[in-house]
């Protein structure tokens, strides 16, 4: 016998149009935040930076993977305007031993893994880690023009993907 685990029906007529609701935080799960931090480590990036890499993913997520990835606001404190680079971004700055690019719905692919490549293979080439939030996967595209690229940085290179309510490393 099935329990019934519904605490008030209402009837489908009854509801209204609605659109679901973005997540306060991003599913950001323990494991995936603790192999993030160590890589991290790692390299060298203290805690306290770490913790805002990690922040400005979930950050970045939450504001929405609908139209083109923005530079969310809380970037811009001197914490990590110090520490890492990030793509897409509007300030031309130093080297720093962290990349972190977002490529979402609106962004081409294929632009976004070239600007990371270039960044981190030669404008920027002692970058030791290389983080890459995407919401699209185009796996052709990955293995004609851009898996050997990323092979060839010297950087750590850590892929997450985001889609169905969740963030995975996908490489």
């Amino acid at each position: 016998m099935l329990t019934r685990l519904i605490q008030e029906e209402i009837p489908a007529k009854s509801v209204g149009e609605f659109t679901m609701f973005k997540p306060y935080r991003t599913p950001f799960d323990e494991e995936i935040r603790k192999d993030l931090s160590n890589v991290l480590r790692d390299a060298g990036v203290s805690n306290n930076v770490a913790s805002a890499i990690i922040e400005l993913i979930e950050q970045a997520i939450v504001e929405g993977t609908e139209g083109k990835a923005r530079l969310p606001y809380r970037q811009k404190q001197p914490l990590l305007g110090d520490s890492i680079n990030v793509i897409p971004s509007d300030i031309v700055g130093s080297c720093r031993d962290v990349l972190v690019a977002f490529c979402f719905n609106g962004d081409s692919f294929s632009k976004r893994l070239r600007e990371v490549a270039y960044h981190a293979g030669i404008h920027c080439p002692e970058t030791k880690v290389v983080i890459l939030v995407t919401s699209q996967w185009n796996p052709r595209e990955w293995e004609r023009n851009h898996r050997k690229a990323f092979e060839d940085l010297k950087a750590v290179v850590i892929i997450y993907f985001v889609g169905f309510g969740r963030i995975t490393r996908i490489a």
